[in-house]
């Protein structure tokens, strides 16, 4: 006979704990004579959920999700409600310190073993401005003068983060410097 947890002891039949957390499993034999053994007990726990892993910044990106400080620190919280965390990959903080894309993957691990799966977080770090260019047109003659309108359209390059803005083209109609 046995039980799981509360109620009435049942007659044995071969059983599976699926319900996660911890259970007492109470059981006792009974003879062909009814005698019958004092009821004993065993503690079995269930854990068949893997940890959750959060990734946390030090600098939040903007609303393009770019950041422009340095360094950034990814770091990791972890939680598990039932057999406690084993492992985190990467164990520690990760320290960025340079421009450009960065991806990190991470996961946790729980003392069962049950593994969760691997995330990515993605920071993208741009500290460099853009660059813009002027080029009048048309261009001047060679002792640097037009003498007709000039249009002057300006072109910005950003290999990181790209261009959200640029000025737009300026037409000079008078003469002078």
């Amino acid at each position: 006979q046995y039980r799981i947890d509360a109620g009435d002891l049942i007659q044995y039949v071969p059983f599976t704990i699926a319900q996660e957390g911890e259970h007492t499993i109470y059981y006792r034999s009974i003879d062909t004579l009814d005698n019958v053994e004092d009821i004993k007990s065993l503690s079995v726990s269930v854990d068949n959920t893997p940890p959750v892993t959060m990734a946390i910044l030090s600098v939040q990106p903007n609303e393009h999700g770019w950041i422009n400080t340095l360094p950034v620190t990814i770091h990791f919280e972890v939680s598990d409600n039932l057999s406690g965390v084993s492992a985190t990959t990467p164990s520690q903080d990760v320290q960025i310190t340079t421009e450009g894309i960065h991806e990190t993957r991470f996961h946790s691990v729980d003392n069962v073993g049950n593994v969760e799966e691997e995330k990515l977080i993605i920071v993208r770090i741009d500290r460099t401005p853009p660059k813009v260019s002027a080029v009048p047109t048309p261009p001047p003659n060679g002792h640097g003068w037009n003498n007709t309108d000039v249009t002057v359209p300006f072109t910005a390059e950003d290999v990181l983060s790209g261009i959200l803005d640029v000025s737009r083209p300026v037409g000079v109609f008078t003469e002078g410097t």
